[in-house]
């Protein structure tokens, strides 16, 4: 009985957490004619930058994930690509997206995940 109780405590108090944390989910894209997107064209190292703002801002920096759903790239050359965060702060964030050598680019889409304390 005492252990069932105490149990039950922890998952109640687990999920207070998850409830009263703030967190936000959306998606993100860079494509051509959107911006200075330029990694469908030349060759070497090219980049370019999503910036995303949060609905509302957070206390402080949140975590925030990316993820990679959708990649448009020419089939004449290897796919080369790295997708990072750059300048998180309360407010919001940037994307910051990068090929090199031939690669070519169309198109490149995701998810974005922010969770605060």
């Amino acid at each position: 009985m005492k252990t069932n109780i105490i149990l039950s405590l922890l998952i109640i108090t687990n999920f207070s957490v998850l409830i009263y944390s703030q967190t936000y989910v959306g998606t993100w894209t860079a494509k051509e004619n959107i911006g200075s997107y330029n990694l469908h064209q030349g060759t070497g190292e090219r980049m370019t930058t999503v910036s995303i703002k949060f609905p509302a801002p957070f206390e402080k920096t949140p975590e925030v994930m990316l993820s990679v759903t959708q990649l448009d790239a020419s089939s004449k050359a290897n796919v080369r690509y790295n997708v990072e965060i750059m300048n998180a702060d309360k407010n919001g964030f940037k994307i910051k997206i990068r090929t090199w050598a031939d690669t070519q680019l169309y198109s490149i889409s995701g998810f974005w995940l922010a969770k605060g304390d």
